[in-house]
């Protein structure tokens, strides 16, 4: 499935939504802007096997020229948790709102899929995350001191279901 998530006059962001399995090019291309944006970029093999899990869903935002820009990554983590584990947005087209669409997205796709709360964690030092989280409804729940890189916060949000059996 794609959607148009930007039309201006630089460039349409398009968002196509894959479930399950990525191919292996769609998988390097995570890899590779992850490697721009984070200190350390997820592996190929832990992105594939998270792909494998129930309810996963990855959202991959594209320009005109078909670049990957951004994406949103997550998976279920029981029948109505989901795990909103990882995203980001190339430098060069940040702070035009398209971490904001991607989130929404996500968010919508897990309501209409009967999800009741969203997780999701970051470090305890990154302001521009906490503030996002905040903006679509987060909550800090507690905090996880085990990861290498520091404290992480740790969130959730109730969703409002708009899923009909």
């Amino acid at each position: 499935m794609s959607l148009t998530l930007l039309h201006d006059s630089e460039d349409e962001i398009h968002c196509v939504m894959h479930h399950g399995v990525l191919n292996a090019k769609i998988l390097t291309e995570i890899v590779n802007l992850s490697e721009q944006l984070f200190s350390k970029a997820p592996n190929q093999d832990y992105v594939y096997q998270l792909n494998r899990r129930v309810s996963a869903l990855t959202l991959i935002a594209r320009n005109n020229a078909d670049n990957i820009i951004g994406y949103k990554l997550g998976y279920a983590i029981s029948q109505d948790v989901f795990y909103s584990w990882l995203g980001g947005i190339h430098p060069a087209y940040r702070k035009r709102g398209i971490a904001s669409l991607l989130i929404q997205t996500q968010h919508e796709w897990c309501a209409k899929n009967g999800f009741r709360l969203i997780r999701t964690k970051t470090l305890q030092s990154n302001a521009i995350m906490y503030a996002l989280n905040r903006k679509f409804g987060f909550h800090v729940i507690g905090n996880d001191c085990t990861s290498p890189l520091g404290i992480k916060l740790l969130y959730s949000k109730h969703l409002i279901s708009i899923y009909t059996p």
